[in-house]
C-alpha cells in the first residue's frame, strides 16, 4: 500500500519539484547561451576550406509534372543544391517516368555516390559537408539519411523543428517513409534497386511514390549498420499534405510474398497501420507465472481464448506456492479438460528463473511471454504477433501496445538514457496519442519492450541463455532484449497488437538488480540507436534546445572538422 503523506510533506514535495524544476531551467538557459555564443564565433569560410577533400555526391532531383508551385519548390531545391560548403558533382533533374529516368541517369553519369532527392527538399548549406564526413567514416557504407526540419506550420510560432530519426530500421520504413526527403546511396546498389523495381512492373504515380518504393527495395535486408544515420536536420520540407504511400509499402511487402492490408492513420496519413498475413502457422507456448490471483489468471485466459485469431497455442501457467483453493480448483478443471499445464514452483519468487524453466521444458519454436494481469486483448492479437515476427528471421522478439485499465498508454517501446537507463517510451499519454511523430502508432524496432507480453523465438531465447537469474524481480525482460541485439538479433514494436495491463496488482517491485544493470549497459545507456542524442533524458521529447538546430549543428560540424568540441547538454 502507498504510505500516505500529510498535508506538510506533501507541501515539501511540491516545493522540491518546483526547485528541481527551476534548476533545470537555469541549466538549460545556460546550455542555450553557450550554443548560441560557440555558433556565432564560428567563421563558415573556414568550415568551407576544411571540408574540401570529403567525398562528392552527384544529385538526382525526383520532380513532379510541371506547375508553377512545383517549379518554384524545384529553383529552390536546385539553388540550395549549388549553394553548398562542399560542391556537389552532378545535378540532374528527372521527370516523367521517375524509374526509367534513374536508370537512364545511372547509366550515364560517372562512378560515385548518387543521392535521390524529392524536388521539394531545401539543403541546408552544410548538408553535403556532413554527407562526405560521414562517407568517408564508413568505407563500407551502402546508403545515407539525416535528420530534416519541417515547414513553418509543424510550429505555432512559424519555426522549422527538426525531426528526430532512429537509426534505419527497414520495419519502421513500412510503417513511413522516415527517410525522406533524400538517400544517398553506393551506386551499385541504387542501379540493381531501380533494375528490379523495373523488372517486376513497378510504376510509381508520383516522385514521392518513386523515391520511397527505391528506398524499400534498396534497403531491404541490407546489414542495418551499413545503412549511415546522420543525426543533424541536413534539409528542410515545406508544410503540405502527406502523400499517400501506403500502397507503397503493401506492394514492397507483396514482392516479398508477404500479404498484407495497409491504411493510412486517420490522424497522420503519412503513417501506415497494416494487417499481416501469415506464412505458416508454428506453434505457440504461452507461459504465464502466478501466485494465487485466481480472479487475474482466469480473466487473462478468458480473454486470450477469445480474441487470439490463432489456434495453434498451448497455455502453461506457473503456479509458484499457491495457496488460494480459487486458484487451486481453476487450475485442476483446466488441466483435467486438457486446456492447460502446470509448472509448479518453489521457493524465492525468480521471474528469471521460473519463466527459463518453463521455456526449457517446451518444444514450440515461438514462445508468448505474458503476465497474469494483461487482458482486453485486441482481436486477433495472436495472429499479428506471430505474422509480425515472420517479417523478417532476425527477428527475435515483438512486444505490444500496453496501456492501463484508465486507457493512458503504459509500454510502447522502452528507450535508453544515462539519466533513465530503460524507460517506458510515450508513457501516461492518453490511449489515442500519436506520441513523437507518430511513434506510438508505428510499427519499428527498439532497443528493448517488456516481457509483460512479448512473443519470442525459443533457440534465440536459449541461445543468449534466457533471462538472467541474477535479475529475479527486475530488469530481467530490458537485460534479455539488450543480449539479444547483442547476438545479432532485433526487437520490435507493434501498435497494432494492443492490451490492457493491469500492473503491480499482485506484486510489489523490488528494484534490487540496478547497480549489476548499470555496470553490465552503462556504455549502451548514452548511444540508444532508436532514441537520438537530441531527445531529453527524461521524456519521449525532444531537448530544451530544440529551436537552436541550426547553431548546434554548426558547433558539431566545426567540431567534426577538427575544431573544439561544444559542452554536452546538461543532465544527459
Amino acid at each position: 500500500m502507498k504510505r500516505q503523506r500529510g498535508p506538510l510533506a506533501g507541501l515539501l514535495k511540491g516545493v522540491e519539484r518546483s526547485f528541481r524544476s527551476l534548476r533545470q531551467r537555469l541549466k538549460d538557459h545556460r546550455h542555450r547561451a553557450r550554443i548560441r555564443r560557440e555558433a556565432r564565433a564560428i567563421d563558415p569560410r573556414s568550415l568551407a576550406d576544411r571540408c574540401r577533400h570529403l567525398p562528392r555526391v552527384a544529385f538526382f532531383v525526383v520532380a513532379p509534372d510541371e506547375s508553377p508551385a512545383a517549379e518554384a519548390c524545384l529553383d529552390r531545391c536546385l539553388a540550395s543544391l549549388r549553394g553548398q560548403l562542399l560542391p556537389v558533382t552532378v545535378v540532374e533533374t528527372i521527370r516523367g517516368a521517375p524509374l526509367a529516368g534513374l536508370r537512364e541517369r545511372l547509366a550515364a553519369a560517372a562512378d560515385g555516390p548518387v543521392a535521390v532527392t524529392l524536388a521539394t527538399a531545401e539543403f541546408c548549406p552544410d548538408a553535403t559537408a556532413w554527407i562526405g564526413l560521414a562517407l568517408a567514416a564508413a568505407p563500407d557504407w551502402l546508403a545515407l539519411y539525416a535528420d530534416h526540419a519541417d515547414g513553418p506550420a509543424a510550429d505555432r510560432r512559424g519555426r522549422l523543428l527538426p525531426h528526430l530519426k532512429p537509426d534505419f530500421s527497414w520495419l519502421y520504413l513500412l510503417a513511413r517513409d522516415f527517410v525522406e526527403p533524400f538517400v544517398v546511396y553506393e551506386r551499385r546498389t541504387l542501379a540493381a534497386a531501380v533494375q528490379r523495381l523495373l523488372d517486376a512492373g513497378a510504376a510509381p504515380r508520383t516522385a514521392a511514390e518513386a523515391v520511397y518504393a527505391v528506398a524499400l527495395e534498396a534497403l531491404h535486408g541490407v546489414d542495418p549498420r551499413r545503412v549511415l544515420h546522420v543525426r543533424e536536420p541536413l534539409a528542410m520540407l515545406p508544410s503540405s499534405p502527406a502523400p499517400d504511400l501506403h500502397h507503397t509499402a503493401a506492394e514492397a511487402l507483396a514482392r516479398r510474398g508477404v500479404a498484407a492490408r495497409a491504411t493510412p492513420h486517420p490522424a497522420d496519413p503519412a503513417l501506415h497501420e497494416f494487417a499481416f498475413g501469415r506464412s505458416a502457422t508454428p506453434p505457440v507456448s504461452i507461459v504465464i507465472p502466478t501466485k494465487n490471483a485466481a480472479a487475474l489468471v482466469r480473466s487473462c485466459i478468458d480473454s486470450l481464448r477469445a480474441t487470439a485469431g490463432y489456434d495453434a497455442y498451448d497455455v502453461t501457467v506457473i503456479d509458484h506456492d499457491s495457496d488460494e483453493p480459487a486458484l487451486a480448483d481453476y487450475l485442476e478443471r483446466e488441466t483435467a479438460a486438457g486446456r492447460l499445464s502446470v509448472l509448479r514452483w518453489s521457493g524465492p519468487f525468480n521471474y528469471a528463473a521460473m519463466n527459463n524453466a518453463a521455456v526449457r521444458r517446451l518444444d514450440a519454436p515461438l514462445v508468448l511471454l505474458l503476465n497474469n494481469d494483461i487482458d482486453g486483448f485486441s482481436p486477433g492479437w495472436l495472429d499479428q504477433l506471430v505474422a509480425t515476427i515472420q517479417l523478417d528471421p532476425g527477428l527475435a522478439a515483438v512486444g505490444c501496445l500496453l496501456h492501463y485499465p484508465d486507457g493512458d498508454i503504459q509500454h510502447a517501446g522502452v528507450v535508453f538514457t544515462p539519466r533513465r537507463p530503460g524507460f517506458h517510451g510515450h508513457a501516461g499519454l492518453p490511449r489515442d496519442a500519436l506520441g513523437y511523430r507518430g511513434r506510438v502508432r508505428s510499427l519499428q524496432e527498439y532497443s528493448a519492450v517488456t516481457a509483460a507480453l512479448m512473443l519470442v523465438r525459443r533457440e534465440a531465447f536459449l541461445a543468449v541463455g534466457g533471462f538472467d537469474e541474477a535479475f529475479p524481480n527486475d530488469y530481467n525482460d530490458v537485460d534479455l532484449c539488450l543480449r539479444l541485439r547483442r547476438a545479432g538479433h532485433a526487437i520490435a514494436y507493434t501498435p497494432h497488437v494492443h492490451a490492457v495491463h493491469w500492473e503491480s496488482r499482485t506484486r510489489t517491485a523490488k528494484w534490487t538488480g540496478k547497480d549489476r544493470y548499470t555496470a553490465r549497459w552503462a556504455e549502451f545507456f548514452g548511444r540508444d540507436p532508436f532514441y537520438g542524442p537530441y531527445f531529453s533524458a527524461r521524456a519521449f521529447v525532444p531537448d530544451a534546445a530544440e529551436r537552436l538546430w541550426r547553431e548546434r549543428k554548426t558547433v558539431a560540424l566545426h567540431a567534426a572538422l577538427g575544431g573544439p568540441a561544444a559542452a554536452p547538454p546538461d543532465g544527459r
